[in-house]
């Protein structure tokens, strides 16, 4: 923040540094208040990812929703901000992956499952040119205490090159997310149980806000890592209980045992992720574009997820 003396006029630009003021400043608004005002820059850093990847995930979901329809392609101009500006970038200079990249990501899957807010219904998006039949939707919720509520069921086919709506499910959200908010969690399978997309939203409460974050409990996580050859591991995360909350946005990071600092760019096939209780994600970790392979280890921190870190051998 930054404070030019009493002269300055009340505008947009109050308070804020010309340093990112200079061509064009994209600031948060109030949406990260919206998580509890920051405590330091550490704690507006981690508020700032959430808003970063529900951003990009609702951008790509939105012109997923009408495609066909309204478009026929997304492009995004740009990828990394070459100016002083905060939102808008999926990466930084040193390779390392913003939240934004990952809801970009999982938004932009050929097949994807997705809840609409306005409409409060479920929606598959299928960007391929086959039909898609044998499907099924399950939608949950998990309260704060992580208690699980299966709120609608439905088999389904999705026609090649669309976007088809399915349950309004709005009139069993209000009740359930009113007072703290809730996680919704969104997953599509064939008929084999086989899962083909998954979609985890927070939802804010009755007063638009975050409330419930603010007060969920720590969860510890089990993880291992498995080598899989020299430039590739596999990271295994698993909440443990039936009992916990759900482990909310995780963050993994390749670290230097040494230094204690982090070793870029490494890349990862999912990153910043939520695990409900009893779930179990595998994550690839690609450590292809370091050179030196020695002195590792894996770091995972979340918003109530308790830190671990796991020596490479």
């Amino acid at each position: 923040q930054y404070n030019s003396g009493k002269d300055e006029p009340k505008t947009r630009w109050s308070g804020i540094h010309p340093l990112w003021r200079y061509h064009k400043y994209i600031g948060y608004g109030d949406y990260i208040n919206k998580y509890g005002k920051p405590k330091d820059v550490a704690d507006f850093a981690k508020k700032a990812q959430l808003v970063n990847y529900n951003q990009y995930r609702a951008l790509i979901e939105g012109f997923s929703s009408h495609m066909w329809d309204w478009y026929t392609g997304v492009i995004i101009w740009k990828t990394q901000n070459p100016w002083t500006a905060m939102r808008g970038q999926m990466y930084d200079h040193f390779l390392d992956q913003n939240a934004g990249l990952f809801g970009l990501h999982h938004a932009g899957e050929a097949l994807h499952i997705l809840f609409d807010p306005v409409k409060e219904q479920v929606m598959i998006t299928n960007n391929t040119f086959e039909d898609k039949n044998d499907l099924i939707i399950k939608v949950f919720c998990y309260d704060i205490q992580g208690n699980e509520s299966l709120i609608y069921q439905e088999s389904v086919s999705v026609n090649a090159t669309s976007a088809q709506e399915f349950g309004i499910i709005g009139s069993k959200l209000s009740p359930l997310k009113s007072e703290k908010g809730i996680f919704l969690l969104l997953k599509l399978m064939d008929k084999n149980q086989k899962l083909l997309s998954e979609n985890l939203y927070w939802l804010p409460d009755k007063n638009g806000g975050y409330s419930g974050l603010k007060e969920i409990k720590s969860v510890t996580m089990e993880a291992s890592v498995e080598k899989v050859d020299q430039q590739h591991l596999s990271l295994k995360l698993r909440n443990p209980s039936s009992k916990n909350p759900v482990s909310f946005f995780n963050r993994i990071s390749v670290i230097n045992k040494k230094t204690n600092k982090r070793v870029l760019p490494v890349f990862y096939s999912d990153n910043y992720i939520s695990i409900v209780p009893g779930e179990v994600k595998t994550i690839r970790i690609d450590l292809s574009a370091i050179s030196n392979r020695n002195n590792l280890k894996v770091r995972l921190s979340g918003w109530n997820t308790k830190t671990i870190e796991i020596n490479i051998d």
